[in-house]
């Protein structure tokens, strides 16, 4: 054999090996995740609520504890809360120094608190919480509820009701109380850290469910004559009383206070709509309010005013309603005001909305509910009595719902409904 032919048929052997080698990087490369992992078929859910023997990484990378060797990132004006789809949330304060000062007065007890964020996973249903001191998150429960499309949280820090639709389309709503397997609920790895739920299952098709400030639970169930409508305390599931009975189906709820609940009729493009107050001591049911197509509101939490939004020729226009005079202001933005807007507790006449840059009139707000548009949004604060407004800056395209503030309405937070991911702005 010569050296001429050797040589060629090493580079014979080289190309081919080099081929082999390619076809297993590539050609194979369909079988495993993006981070090498085997791409399992999904598993059916016929086995409810399981508790994970171990952390899933692929949700657990986006959310994992900092290692020593990590630095906790600066906590920005505007933040980014949690990396995946969220279902439901909520703000509390919490405690986190107390200390005594002496003064000419005596002794002086001075607290410190953070805003703790606590939230629940679209796809999963595990709840996570970090703080407006921490970018840390930390996940707290490791039981699955699996395609979580909302989760409702009672004000104190025990009940959540995590709401899915079955194999069979039925609705299902899954009542929890929260309880602590011990002192601390820092996560090092330690499962005996989770919380642990304590579960049962109300029941089945609740069309409206809504969570009170004083942790009393209305929920309405179509019958064949109408709808019938329940109040039960968290604390006490089994006491429930039928409080409503009504030959109206469709009806969207929100608590005024904690003897009256708001009833107002859901948004049609095609008919005019009403709002209903309801007093659970003397079981009246009240009209307070003729509407135009395309009919949201939120009221301010014990109080006398309710916002709220309807079609007005191409317009959609918003008014603030006094219940105990019967009068009604327009409020100058162009917004959905249910979903997009929340009135400030500690302020008089101050609200929060996010308003869609395009104008908005005919076919909403139902094309929006329905997916079929998604607004880019523009964050204002407004005095409804003078009609001033002020912008809350925003970096990036959000399409917003779901606002809520904090206690202290030091941050204000919401949902953004192209991705489902929650943010947070510092008002301070």
């Amino acid at each position: 054999m010569t050296k001429k032919t050797a040589i060629k048929i090493i580079i014979l052997l080289l190309l081919v090996s080099l081929g082999v080698v390619s076809y297993f990087v590539f050609f194979q490369k369909s079988e495993t995740g993006e981070n090498g992992e085997v791409n399992f078929p999904e598993q059916p859910n016929s086995n409810f609520f399981p508790e994970s023997e171990n952390f899933s990484p692929e949700f657990e990378n986006n959310n994992q504890e900092p290692t020593n060797q990590e630095t906790i990132s600066v906590i920005n004006k505007q933040r980014k809360i949690s990396e995946n789809p969220v279902s439901g949330y909520k703000l509390i304060d919490r405690i986190t120094e107390t200390s005594s000062n002496l003064s000419q007065n005596g002794e002086d007890e001075t607290t410190e608190t953070e805003t703790v964020y606590i939230f629940s996973n679209k796809s999963n249903g595990n709840i996570f919480e970090t703080s407006s001191k921490n970018s840390k998150v930390e996940r707290v429960t490791n039981t699955t509820i699996p395609k979580v499309y909302e989760s409702l949280f009672s004000q104190d820090e025990d009940f959540v009701i995590f709401r899915y639709l079955d194999e069979g389309n039925n609705v299902e709503s899954y009542f929890s109380k929260l309880t602590k397997n011990n002192s601390t609920t820092t996560i090092s790895g330690d499962e005996s850290n989770f919380y642990t739920l304590e579960s049962s299952f109300l029941p089945r098709n609740i069309k409206n469910i809504k969570i009170s400030s004083e942790n009393n639970v209305f929920y309405t169930l179509e019958t064949s004559n109408g709808l019938n409508g329940f109040v039960f305390n968290t604390n006490n599931k089994t006491n429930q009383s039928l409080v409503l009975e009504s030959e109206i189906k469709q009806f969207n709820t929100e608590w005024l206070n904690e003897n009256t609940i708001l009833l107002g009729t859901k948004p049609s493009l095609y008919s005019d709509s009403f709002l209903f107050e309801y007093n659970l001591s003397d079981k009246k049911l009240n009209k307070i309010l003729e509407a135009n197509e395309g009919f949201t509101f939120i009221p301010k939490i014990n109080s006398n005013k309710i916002l709220y939004s309807e079609l007005s020729g191409s317009n959609m226009k918003t008014f603030v309603l006094n219940i105990d005079t019967d009068t009604k202001q327009e409020v100058r933005t162009n917004t959905i005001a249910g979903d997009k807007c929340v009135w400030s507790q500690l302020e008089e006449n101050i609200i929060y909305c996010a308003e869609p840059t395009i104008p908005i009139g005919v076919g909403y707000p139902n094309s929006w509910y329905k997916g079929l548009i998604s607004f880019n949004d523009k964050l204002f604060k407004i005095n409804t009595d003078t009609n001033t407004k002020q912008e809350v800056t925003l970096n990036g395209s959000f399409d917003i719902t779901n606002i809520k503030l904090s206690p202290k309405e030091d941050f204000i937070t919401f949902i953004n409904k192209k991705d489902f991911i929650l943010w947070s702005i510092d008002l301070k």
